[in-house]
């Protein structure tokens, strides 16, 4: 089952993303579980990027719901109550940052044979709504349709995503008759989900620090089928990276994890090898 933990800002104040960005620090949790009990490791929701006098950082304002998946053995009879307990330590921001900390405790009654009772059933209706909206905002993998590239120079990075048609989505055209626009709907067949057909914005978010210049501009460009950004180097970056991880954010609503290879320096890491084994010859 999911636990989550919700945090709530005071406006004009934020906490920080998995990578913070150019300053601050994530929320840090301990779990003291029960024997056989195991926790997941937290779900982040996408974040927003802020400008602060530190630099670029990513962060949530208003509320954030931090999500972990706990898995309880097989063997714990239905009817237990198990207690989870969690020391959580938090940074919050605003002129001035401060440390944050609390000790969290619950109960969680294992559900019968039959699902009928147990604290996911009888889980209340708000609880139940602010788990399934936190779950929608975890990243999703990446659709069949979406088809990422990666690669570098000397200076920048370059993420081409490009939508292709497969035979797992189906395209529908509707015709809406007080305005007079058509517009193209695009249904994963394996889920259901509307896509939509075009990319109007996309934003990225790096898993690793000092990796990207956060305060850099991101380059967007569209050519149809194929939208690029354009992603400056961090000055601080000690060598190349060869994989380019986090998230991306389409259409400022939908976001999606990436883990994809950086080609040029991969072929350029190939070549050096291949070149020094023949040497060797």
């Amino acid at each position: 089952m999911r636990v989550g933990i919700q945090l709530e800002m005071d406006k004009d104040w934020h906490i920080y993303w998995m990578n913070p960005g150019d300053s601050g620090e994530p929320p840090q949790v301990y779990w003291r579980l029960p024997a056989g009990v195991t926790m997941g490791a937290l779900e982040w929701p996408a974040p927003m990027r802020l400008k602060t006098g530190a630099g670029t950082d990513y962060v949530y304002e208003g509320n954030a719901v931090l999500l972990s998946i706990l898995k309880t053995p097989l063997a714990a009879q239905p009817g237990t109550n198990l207690t989870i307990a969690a020391d959580l330590r938090w940074l919050v921001c605003s002129d001035t940052c401060i440390p944050q900390r609390a000790e969290l405790q619950a109960s969680v009654r294992m559900a019968s044979a039959d699902g009928k009772s147990g604290d996911a059933a009888a889980m209340d209706s708000r609880t139940r709504e602010l788990l399934t909206a936190a779950a929608e905002r975890i990243p999703k993998p990446l659709p069949a349709r979406l088809h990422l590239t990666a690669s570098g120079s000397r200076d920048k990075l370059r993420l081409d995503i490009t939508n292709i048609v497969t035979n797992n989505v189906t395209n529908t055209v509707t015709y809406n008759a007080t305005h007079g626009v058509t517009d193209g709907v695009t249904h994963d067949r394996a889920t259901d989900k509307v896509l939509p057909t075009t990319i109007a914005s996309a934003s990225f978010f790096p898993a690793e620090p000092e990796q990207i210049d956060n305060a850099a501009p991101q380059e967007f460009s569209n050519a149809g089928n194929m939208v690029s950004l354009g992603l400056k180097k961090s000055d601080h970056l000690l060598r190349d990276p060869k994989h380019l991880r986090g998230l991306l954010l389409l259409n400022e609503q939908d976001s999606y994890e990436v883990d994809v290879p950086i080609r040029e320096l991969a072929a350029r890491h190939s070549a050096t090898h291949a070149t020094t084994h023949g040497e060797r010859k």
